[in-house]
């Protein structure tokens, strides 16, 4: 089983940084950082995980219709599904980051732990603390 790094960024930890670093400057073939196409995971671990309502902390979802939601996870998880299959024929190590993790639920990050799971890869968590 492959591997993927969960950073879980806690606020002013640098993580900001580290998400910058790894999507601009990653050159490792041995790794892949996963974005929905920002410099954070942010957004992409937000639908993934997230439940069938609407979490506090998924910015720009407030007064979203939830069907439209349920598609756009939907859509999220395919695409990302789409993109582990490669990654893990390779031998790639997976790197996500997302501010979001560290306030998910149980079930939110079981979720995601699962979908990961399913898709080949064992996860190891990584969070800086800020004394």
């Amino acid at each position: 089983m492959n591997r993927c790094i969960l950073h879980v960024g806690m606020p002013k930890t640098g993580t900001s940084s580290i998400q910058e670093s790894l999507f601009f400057g990653l050159d490792d073939p041995r790794f892949e950082y996963v974005t929905a196409g920002q410099y954070s995971s942010l957004r992409l671990l937000q639908l993934l995980g997230s439940e069938e309502g609407i979490p506090d902390y998924l910015e720009g979802a407030q007064g979203r219709d939830p069907a439209y939601l349920a598609k756009h996870r939907q859509l999220t998880r395919r695409q990302f599904e789409h993109r582990l299959a490669p990654a893990r024929r390779s031998g790639r190590q997976l790197i996500l980051s997302g501010e979001c993790c560290w306030r998910m639920s149980r079930s939110e990050l079981s979720r995601l732990k699962t979908i990961l799971e399913q898709g080949g890869y064992s996860v190891q968590v990584m969070a800086y603390l800020r004394p």
